[in-house]
């Protein structure tokens, strides 16, 4: 992981992380952002200004689930959580952090949702410069993945 990393700490992370976790986490590095709890709690504080107080909630890019973590406890108890998070190492720590949430681990992309499901979609979306192609639906409009 270079540039992101020590080459102490890059050692450290192979040992406590088996190949496929490791080359996982690279993988992820490219495209993966830390979100400030008092960012998410200000989004969540803004939400409710405007009166949302629960229903069906997706965050596209949950990484270890901060958006799901600073949520208003009255709001979570009238909400049914989907997450989906494409490191395998940060999905696993969602799904144990945040147990009632479904926690899907693959690539947003690959992850059929029917249309108007969601009453919420909340996230830190990983800026970049990248084209969808894998979706018919959207690649061909030439839309930025983010």
């Amino acid at each position: 992981m270079a540039g992101i990393f020590t080459d102490k700490e890059n050692a450290q992370l192979k040992e406590i992380l088996t190949d496929e976790e490791y080359e996982s986490a690279i993988k992820a590095t490219n495209n993966a952002f830390y979100t400030h709890p008092k960012i998410a709690q200000a989004m969540w504080q803004g939400l409710e200004r405007l009166g949302f107080k629960g229903g069906r909630i997706l965050d596209p890019a949950t990484g270890n689930g901060i958006f799901f973590g600073t949520m208003p406890s009255e709001m979570m108890a009238k909400s049914e959580l989907t997450g989906v998070e494409y490191d395998d190492l940060s999905g696993r720590i969602a799904r144990q952090l945040y147990q009632k949430a479904a926690i899907e681990i693959k690539a947003f992309q690959k992850r059929k949702m029917p249309n108007n499901y969601f009453d919420l979609v909340i996230t830190n979306v990983p800026f970049e410069q990248t084209r969808i192609v894998s979706d018919k639906e959207y690649s061909k409009q030439g839309y930025m993945l983010h």
